[in-house]
């Protein structure tokens, strides 16, 4: 039996509405480092307790069905 491995990176794009700072991963992932975070095209930074606009936090990683991403405060 083959299994088929896609070459296409997933990817989820969302629009946050005002004061908007959590966002569902609906798809599972191992590590926090899997998951890169951007604000337009800025690339965020990973931080436990975000602190600024310019960093996020994650949870869920291993869980099946995915997990969040909680961006800092702006």
């Amino acid at each position: 039996m083959a299994i088929t491995i896609s070459s296409t990176e997933p990817r989820v794009q969302y629009t946050a509405t005002s004061g908007q700072t959590s966002f569902t991963v609906g798809f599972e992932f191992f590590n926090n480092s899997d998951l890169k975070v951007y604000n337009g095209s800025s690339l965020l930074t990973y931080a436990a307790s975000p602190s600024s606009g310019s960093q996020y936090s994650v949870s869920g990683a291993g869980a099946s069905g995915g997990g969040a991403i909680t961006l800092g405060s702006v």
